[in-house]
C-alpha cells in the first residue's frame, strides 16, 4: 500500500504592545492510502482518502523580565496511518496478531494548554496543564474470545498457527480524553554544566459511552538530565 500526506500552512505573530503576543495559525491537510495489487488479497474497498481544516491560537504575556504566562487552544486531526489502518497478520514481536479493520476514520481534537515560564541566566523552570478531548479515537482494542470464535475459519486457523497470545484491533471509540501536567526544571553550574529534569502526569479515559480507562500510556514520567555546554 502507499500513504500520501499533503497539507498547507499559515501562521502569523502579532505583538500588542511590548510584553503580549498572539500567534494564530490554520493547516489544512489531506491524507490518502492506496492499496496495491497484492496476490491472494482482494484489496477492494481498502483505499482510505480524508481531508480536514485545524486551526490553533497561542497567547503569550511577558509578566516580567524572566516570567512568561502561556495559554492557548487548538483543534486537531489525524488520519489512521498505513499500520493502523491496513496492516494484516502476526504483530512484529511476534506475540500478537492484528485483524485489518478499513473501516477506521480519522481522529479529530480539541487541546487547551496554560502554564508559565521561567527562565534567568542560571536557572529555568516551566509548568503546563493541558487537556486533550478526541472524537472518534483511534485506540488498540484487543478482541473477546466471542469476537475471535466469530472470525472466518481461516482467520481463526491462521491465528492458532502463528501461536499468538492475543489479538488486537485498532478502532475507533467515540471519545477520548487525555489530561495532565508537565514540569521541567534546570540549573547552571560554573557556566558550562546544567542540571535539571521533568516529570509528565498524564491520565486517559473514554468519556463517551465507553467510559472506561485507556490503558496503553503511562501515568507518571520522570528525566533527568547532566549537560556539559562549552562556553
Amino acid at each position: 500500500a502507499r500513504n500520501s500526506s499533503y497539507g498547507l500552512f499559515l501562521q502569523d505573530e502579532i505583538p500588542l504592545g511590548d510584553r503580549f503576543k498572539i500567534v494564530a495559525g490554520a493547516r489544512w491537510q489531506k491524507v490518502e492510502t492506496r492499496a496495491e495489487e497484492t496476490p491472494g488479497w482482494d484489496i477492494s474497498g481498502l483505499d482510505f482518502s480524508d481531508d480536514n481544516l485545524v486551526g490553533a491560537v497561542n497567547l503569550l504575556l511577558q509578566a516580567t523580565d524572566s516570567l512568561n504566562l502561556i495559554a492557548s487552544w487548538g483543534t486537531s486531526f489525524r488520519a489512521p496511518n498505513i499500520i493502523e489502518r491496513l496492516f494484516n497478520g502476526v504483530t512484529p514481536e511476534g506475540s500478537g496478531y492484528q485483524i485489518l479493520n478499513s473501516d477506521l476514520v480519522s481522529e479529530t481534537g480539541e487541546n487547551f494548554d496554560f502554564g508559565f515560564k521561567y527562565r534567568r541566566r542560571a536557572a529555568w523552570m516551566e509548568a503546563v496543564w493541558f487537556r486533550t478531548d478526541l472524537e472518534d479515537g483511534i485506540v488498540q482494542d484487543f478482541l473477546s474470545p466471542e469476537e475471535i470464535a466469530a472470525l472466518p475459519p481461516e482467520v481463526r486457523l491462521d491465528i492458532a498457527t502463528s501461536g499468538a497470545q492475543f489479538v488486537v484491533q485498532q478502532r475507533n471509540v467515540d471519545q477520548l480524553r487525555y489530561e495532565g501536567i508537565e514540569v521541567a526544571l534546570g540549573f547552571r553550574i560554573r557556566e558550562s554544566f546544567a542540571v535539571g529534569g521533568n516529570y509528565t502526569h498524564l491520565t486517559g479515559k473514554r468519556t463517551g459511552q465507553a467510559a472506561v480507562p485507556v490503558d496503553d500510556q503511562y501515568n507518571d514520567k520522570f528525566n533527568a538530565f547532566l549537560r556539559y555546554e562549552p562556553r
